[in-house]
């Protein structure tokens, strides 16, 4: 048999023995769930990555050119409001010119008199479409950060017209992040990207990790077998790739699947108060084909990698604690107190950073520190059963002994649970009346005027220089 065939008959030899299999079934849908998983994290890392990008990039567009030498074609001007606790931007217009260019998102100047709103603060309710004026049309979808966003556009009558107060630019679009729009009420891209790996990335990590290993000793049964047929390391590769590559390829379908709608229209996500804006989602595309084929591929290759190398008379299963590295247990208490007050010792920048490096050590550590607490409970169990005659707890307590890796999967992976979502609380709680300068503090006065653009062009990095 050549090379092809052999490889064809392996695969077809593995994807029969994950359906017969002893804990067969498990590892078909453990593996289908964990990848299915794993194309959602990566995606939606991505997702968030291209809308951080989408927004800088309209914010920009929107941000006016100041112009000091006369050349002025409109007037402008940038306010603070809030509505329901939520904090948003009012920025009042004047042409000076019949050719003044209008603002993105706008199709025509409005009248004296009249505000255009963003959808989003449109539907909030008739107080605050009648507060600024009457509210004709709204600002299209490249005119917003994104399509939840609190904007408007003011034109204000002659009587309230009051040039002195306001910037003439010639036109929008700058090279920097202005200090403007829905981003300063809201995390960051830094913060955004460590809150989502400790609390998205890391359990679909270990989650593949898991779905990997399910099953070791029948994997060590079929190891044997094919290593006394002669089998080398590579037909053993290939024939666990044949065992995983179905449910895995059904995972990323699945994941595909689920990811498709954010491509076709604008996407409300759960819980959050956001619109996915589906240009943003576009933008991603070629990164999100690779996502789809790539993280599969990872699995597969993370399957082949965590089967231990073969060795005669050695076993995959479950080992004593006394043969386990025990670096873990020293480390734990080290990364718990450093996640629990490292957040209190460090800068307010960095808060999140230490929660979600902390939080990941933490969790990483916990299933082999969970082992090590049941594999010591074993002995003790034992003892106690023997004293006191009782076989079932003998039996237990032995076989805890030597067998801690299932009990401290399952309880583990409980805990982990529970932890994730006390984090998504904690990193909450972390911001909590400690407002970031710049990202708009509550309890500021509706219509709060700031300075003009002068100083927001010179220093434009700088936050809140519009708001004092």
């Amino acid at each position: 048999m050549n090379g092809g065939g052999l490889r064809r008959t392996l695969l077809r030899t593995g994807r029969a023995a994950s359906r017969s299999a002893e804990a067969g079934r498990i590892r078909y849908f453990a593996l289908l769930a964990a990848t299915t998983v794993a194309v959602l994290a990566v995606c939606g890392f991505l997702l968030a990555a291209s809308s951080f990008d989408g927004r800088t990039e309209r914010s920009q567009a929107r941000w006016p050119q100041v112009a000091d030498d006369g050349s002025a074609t409109l007037l402008w001007r940038a306010t603070l409001a809030s509505v329901d606790d939520r904090q948003y931007d009012v920025v009042y217009i004047e042409p000076l010119t019949p050719d003044a260019p209008l603002p993105p998102g706008l199709s025509r100047w409005p009248r004296p008199g009249e505000a255009v709103l963003s959808p989003a603060l449109k539907a909030v309710g008739p107080q605050v479409r009648e507060e600024y004026g009457r509210a004709e049309g709204t600002i299209a979808p490249d005119g917003l950060e994104s399509p939840s966003e609190y904007f408007a556009y003011v034109r204000p009558t002659a009587e309230r017209l009051d040039p002195e107060e306001m910037t003439g630019a010639s036109g929008f679009g700058v090279s920097w992040t202005p200090s403007l729009g829905e981003h300063m009420y809201n995390f960051g891209p830094k913060e955004f990207h460590w809150a989502y790996l400790a609390l998205v990335g890391l359990p679909a990590g270990l989650f593949v990790v898991i779905a990997a290993r399910v099953g070791a000793a029948a994997r060590d049964r079929r190891t044997a077998v094919l290593t006394a047929l002669g089998a080398s390391g590579g037909a053993r590769a290939w024939f666990t790739v044949g065992e995983a590559v179905l449910p895995v390829a059904l995972g990323a379908s699945a994941a595909a699947v689920a990811v498709a709608p954010v491509l076709l229209t604008d996407t409300p996500l759960p819980v959050v108060d956001f619109v996915l804006y589906v240009a943003d989602a576009r933008a991603a595309l070629p990164a999100l084909v690779g996502a789809v084929v790539g993280v599969p591929l990872a699995v597969l290759a993370a399957v082949v990698l965590l089967q231990p190398r073969y060795r005669p008379g050695a076993s995959t299963r479950p080992v004593a604690a006394g043969r386990r590295r025990e670096w873990m247990l020293w480390l734990f208490p080290v990364a718990l107190f450093g996640t629990v007050r490292g957040t209190d010792l460090a800068p307010y920048d960095l808060r999140l950073p230490v929660l979600a490096a902390g939080s990941v050590i933490t969790i990483a550590l916990l299933p082999g520190v969970a082992g090590a607490v049941v594999s010591a409970s074993g002995p003790a169990l034992a003892r106690l059963g023997a004293a006191r005659g009782r076989v079932g707890m003998l039996v237990a307590g032995r076989r805890l002994a030597v067998g801690a890796r299932p009990v401290a999967r399952l309880v583990a992976a409980v805990v982990v649970a529970v932890g994730l979502a006390a984090q998504g609380q904690i990193a909450i709680s972390l911001f909590h009346g400690h407002e970031r300068p710049g990202r708009g503090g509550g309890g500021t006065p509706r219509h709060q005027r700031g300075p003009g653009l002068h100083d927001a062009v010179h220093d434009h990095g700088r936050r809140g220089v519009l708001r004092k």
